[in-house]
This record gives structure tokens, C-alpha cells and sequence, in this order.
């Protein structure tokens, strides 16, 4: 009945797997009040998602009404190996209107809820970086990932993780005594780590991929790391190289060649904003 109307529900979020004695139980939250119920997807490890061809269909596990509690549960007691396969849940209204899938797998982060398996090449950076205390969730407990990182927040985390210290007796202008990142710029700013425009930081501004990379390498510097010095040749391969600012090439080179840093899709994306997730550095 497309004269109807409607959208898709929210995707279901936070979702968990924990393996029980005789099965799988696999949890998510949902707080749009237009899901009527849900569909559960099951997939092998290592197989390709896919829930919107006909053959997404022999992957259908099981519809779920949704409940009044929040918290989503549903227990398959097909599988005893929960490595074995990965879940796809997504809401639907009640004209059967589908959000996009939630996956959840046993590869998920061991602190926060939201770091799941969307960011499996992340997890067990980003769950060392916390046990180090280098980041830590919002009140919430949960990471983030997909938001931006602020260039305060980014300098403190390189000073934690780098153990980084200095005696300094002026910061920038608007780097407010108050500040919660007040010492940790100051200790850069002192340590020739960030450089700002010579007066200001502009702590609260989102950073810029480059930006972060010539933070990066100043602070490897000022913690007499070896890395090898690279020319400009290791930029050869990034189609947008021309993007790259005339201060920052150095520092993407060295990167580059230290295999820390390789672009996507043949572009290293300069002046894109850094989200959390790239912290895993």
C-alpha cells in the first residue's frame, strides 16, 4: 500500500552477543516509537551482508515484536559457536517500512557499546587506547566514533599516549586557565608540538586529517621516537597530493612511508575532519 506512505524506523543501535549454554543471545536498543517489530538476519563469518536482494530472504532468521523495555532480546539456539556467524537486526513500522541493519558479532569493543562490528578494524585499537587511559567514553559510556575530534581533544590524547611532559609559563590566547585541556596544550604548545596561528589554538575547532598528522609526527619528535625522514615521492600515490598543505606534506610523507597512514580509494583526504575513529593511530 505505497499510497500510505511512511519512512524506515531508526536503525536499531548498541547491539551485544553474549553465548549462553545452549545458544546465542543478541541485544539492541530502540527508542523510535514507529518500530513495530524487527528482523533478524544471520550470516556466516565472513560472509557478505546483504538484506535487501530475494536471496536475503534464507537468511531471515526470525521476526521479534518489539517490547516496551528499551532493551531488544532475542536468543537463536541454532548456533553453539558464536564466532561462527554475525547478526543483522533492522526495524520495521507496522506498513513493513525496513531500517537499515545493525550488525553484531562477538568483535565488538569490550568498553563501549557503540564501537561494534561497523568498526572492527578499530576494536582492539581503540580498546587499547582506553585501557592506557589515553580515551575514555562520554557520560554516557559510550565512544563515539563517528563524531568529530576537536583539536584540544586531540592534543591531549597525544600527550597522554606519549606520557609527555614540559614546564611552561604561557599558552595561547584563547586557551582559558579553566580549560580541562589548559596543561596539555601548554605542554605542547611548549614542546613545539602545536603551533597554532602564533597567538591562538582555536582548541574547540574540529581537526583536519593533515593536521592531525603533523601533530602526530612533531610529538614523535619531541619524544625522540626513531622515524625516518621521507621525501615527497611517498605522495606520489594519493591522487589529491595537490590538496595537501605545504606544511603538512612532510609529515604525511613520513607517515606514509611508516606505513602508519594510506589513504582510501587512492586519496589521502587532507582537509576532511578527523572523526574519533581515527584515533586509533
Amino acid at each position: 500500500m505505497p499510497w500510505k506512505g511512511g519512512s524506515s524506523p531508526d536503525t536499531p543501535i548498541l547491539g551485544k552477543l553474549n553465548t549462553l549454554s545452549n545458544g546465542v543471545e543478541i541485544s539492541w536498543t530502540d527508542n523510535d516509537p514507529d518500530t513495530a517489530y524487527y528482523a533478524i538476519y544471520r550470516f556466516n563469518t565472513g560472509e557478505k551482508m546483504d538484506i535487501t536482494s530475494d536471496n536475503s530472504a534464507y537468511k531471515l532468521i526470525a521476526t521479534v515484536r518489539k517490547n516496551s523495555q528499551g532493551v531488544q532480546k532475542f536468543v537463536d539456539y541454532g548456533v553453539l559457536n558464536a564466532d561462527s556467524v554475525y547478526y543483522v537486526v533492522t526495524a520495521l513500522d507496522r506498513l513493513h517500512n525496513e531500517s537499515e541493519g545493525l550488525a553484531i558479532s562477538t568483535n565488538q569493543s569490550k568498553y563501549f557499546p557503540d564501537v561494534g562490528m561497523k568498526y572492527s578494524w578499530a576494536v582492539d585499537a581503540i580498546d587499547m587506547l582506553y585501557n592506557e587511559g589515553v580515551v575514555k567514553g562520554d557520560e554516557n559510556g559510550m565512544f563515539n566514533p563517528g563524531v568529530n575530534t576537536k583539536r584540544a581533544d586531540f592534543t591531549i590524547m597525544i600527550i597522554k599516549a606519549l606520557n609527555l611532559e614540559a614546564d611552561f609559563e604561557e599558552n595561547f590566547a584563547d586557551v582559558k586557565k579553566d580549560a580541562y585541556y589548559y596543561e596539555a596544550v601548554g605542554v605542547a604548545k611548549a614542546l613545539g608540538i602545536v603551533k597554532g596561528d602564533g597567538r591562538n589554538f582555536n582548541p574547540n575547532a574540529n581537526i583536519t586529517r593533515e593536521d592531525m598528522m603533523v601533530i602526530v609526527v612533531n610529538a614523535l619528535n619531541a619524544a625522540a621516537a626513531k622515524i625516518d625522514k621521507a621525501d615527497e615521492q611517498f605522495l606520489e600515490n594519493y591522487s589529491d597530493a595537490n590538496s595537501i598543505s605545504s606544511y603538512a606534506k612532510e609529515a604525511v610523507a613520513i607517515l606514509t612511508k611508516a606505513g602508519v597512514v594510506n589513504g582510501f580509494d587512492g586519496k589521502i583526504h587532507p582537509k576532511s575532519l578527523a572523526t574519533r575513529l581515527k584515533l586509533r593511530w
